[in-house]
């Protein structure tokens, strides 16, 4: 094979691994009517991925007339359902998203997304979301503050604030094959709950190729 030869191919290659990936959901809940006996799956999940939220205590209920209305994870991520219900933060508690990847394919995390709505100024004032175990690097994400926004309309027919904490600037975001991860929201302050829906970690499948193609650069200089 000639040097021109190898070359391009190795050009093929560099083209395709650097291409944008598409961003997908790596496990997602949107709706609330399946969460029974303290277990909540996940509505929505990318190939061998395993997720699902722990009820601890009486940490969280199910809101089943009160959700967001606007069909997306966060701020404008798409997918989520609308009339489906939500679930409910009690005061100084929290709650858990437990994503296992139980496949052979690993995923690049991109972003923890959520909506949260705030009904009246003695509900939980701010939220902190972390990493509190697992395959990526751990530790708190951000601190979020609601606003009050007024009593929710009832029948799934409210805007919640949309939430996206991205997780690109961690030094390991990487959920590999056999791993898992757990990301945790605490409610802080405040005297009565809030509203949790459309949640979703989001990501794209690991880039791959890069040994072949510093091979094949390799193989052109010899």
């Amino acid at each position: 094979m000639s040097r021109k030869t190898v070359t391009a191919i190795a050009a093929l290659f560099a083209m395709g691994i650097t291409a944008v990936q598409a961003e997908l959901i790596i496990a997602g809940w949107h709706d609330a009517g399946p969460m029974t006996g303290g277990i909540w799956n996940a509505n929505v999940f990318a190939a061998g991925i395993e997720a699902q939220i722990a009820v601890v205590d009486s940490n969280i209920y199910k809101s089943p007339k009160n959700g967001s209305n606007d069909e997306t994870y966060g701020a404008e991520f798409p997918g989520a359902g609308k009339g489906d219900g939500s679930i409910g933060l009690n005061i100084n508690k929290y709650v858990e998203f437990v994503v296992e990847n139980t496949g052979t394919q690993s995923y690049d995390l991109t972003a923890f997304r959520f909506d949260a709505y705030r009904a009246y100024p003695a509900g939980i004032s701010q939220l902190v979301v972390s990493v509190i175990s697992g395959d990526i690097t751990t530790g708190d994400l951000a601190t979020i503050n609601l606003p009050s926004r007024g009593a929710n309309a009832t029948e799934n027919d409210t805007d919640f604030s949309d939430f996206d904490v991205m997780l690109g600037s961690l030094a390991d975001y990487t959920l590999a094959a056999g791993k898992s991860v757990t990301f945790r929201i605490t409610g802080v302050g405040g005297t009565s709950a809030i509203l949790l829906d459309n949640i979703a970690v989001t990501g794209v499948v690991a880039e791959t190729g890069k040994t072949i193609r510093l091979l094949l650069i390799t193989d052109a200089a010899l």
